[in-house]
């Protein structure tokens, strides 16, 4: 039996990528994120395209699909969506938050879990 081994964890909060200078969010910290074994972010902001906010919603976030490559330079294996900014679109704009990662190539497995 071989000993067991650390797990390296690199968890990032909070991503949002709405800002129009893209130049690689990451830079700095690719060398650290290569190195764990496990990359895990919250992506604070529904992937949604234009379409108003729900009515009361002092500071909806939006991140635009265009701009979901951004991601997959952070190479995720675990991407969070549960935050309050989710359905500042509603139910539709939770739906295509999801249509969206699940189309992008960076997210090769997409799994929702419930709990009750």
């Amino acid at each position: 039996m071989s000993a067991a081994r650390p797990v390296g964890l690199f968890a990032v909060g909070d991503i949002y990528f709405d800002r129009k200078d893209m130049a690689a969010p990451y830079r700095d910290l690719l060398p650290l994120m290569r190195k764990a074994d496990i990359r895990f972010c919250n992506l604070e902001a529904p992937v949604v395209g234009p379409r108003p906010p729900l009515p009361g919603r002092p500071y909806p976030l939006r991140s635009p699909p265009g701009n979901l490559d951004l991601l997959a330079q952070g190479n995720f294996d675990v991407i969070a969506i549960a935050h309050n900014h989710l359905m500042d679109f509603g139910v539709p704009g939770m739906r295509e938050t999801l249509e969206h990662l699940r189309s992008e190539e960076h997210t090769s497995e997409l799994r929702c879990s419930r709990v009750s």
